[in-house]
């Protein structure tokens, strides 16, 4: 069944439409919005997987951050229990086997640590581990647990008698590297 439309002119003559010819969409058209959704889909698609690797880079340098500062921290903690004991020279267990200087020792600490540990640097022992002690998650470097991408070096350098530089590194998989630096005085 044909439907017509009579439309008038200014003659009054009555035109008429078929409308048969726009019933559908031609196989162009469907191929070319076909097109147009798949580029559309593919980049938000690949928009979203550089966002989770974006996600995962700032998670991983959020944490050697923190590594990097405790590793410093823990330093400084050693010299300040050195003060509190009060019969021990601050550096005791630092740089105090290190008396010219510039001179310098690379190793490890632990966040419980009360002295440097050089005996880390041997093999991979830098490598930190994500270790579960009874629920409570921290970073260390037991040998039992498993490994991460985080490794962490301290090296402790004497610059005079009451001055050391910390240098915390902490590496954090492929082009992943901080690293905090802090002096630290004997200022009592």
């Amino acid at each position: 069944m044909k439907k017509i439309i009579l439309k008038f002119n200014k003659t009054l003559k009555p035109k008429t439409y078929n409308l048969k010819s726009n019933r559908g969409f031609t196989i162009v058209e469907s191929l070319v919005a076909i097109t147009i959704l798949t580029v559309g889909v593919s980049a938000s698609i690949g928009a979203i997987m550089s966002s989770i690797q974006l996600v995962s880079k700032t998670e991983n340098r959020t944490i050697a951050v923190g590594l990097a500062q405790e590793g410093v921290e823990i330093v400084r903690n050693m010299r300040d229990l050195n003060w509190i004991d009060g019969n021990t020279p601050w550096d005791l267990g630092l740089t105090d086997d290190i008396l010219i200087s510039g001179g310098f020792k690379t190793g490890c600490v632990e966040f419980d640590s009360v002295s440097f540990d050089v005996n880390c640097v041997v093999g991979t022992s830098y490598t930190m581990k994500l270790i579960d002690n009874a629920g409570n998650l921290y970073y260390g470097h037991d040998q039992l647990s498993p490994a991460t991408i985080f490794s962490r070096t301290i090296t402790l350098t004497r610059i005079s008698a009451d001055e050391i530089v910390v240098r915390s590194l902490v590496a954090c998989g492929v082009n992943c590297n901080i690293s905090v630096e802090e002096h630290l005085f004997n200022w009592q």
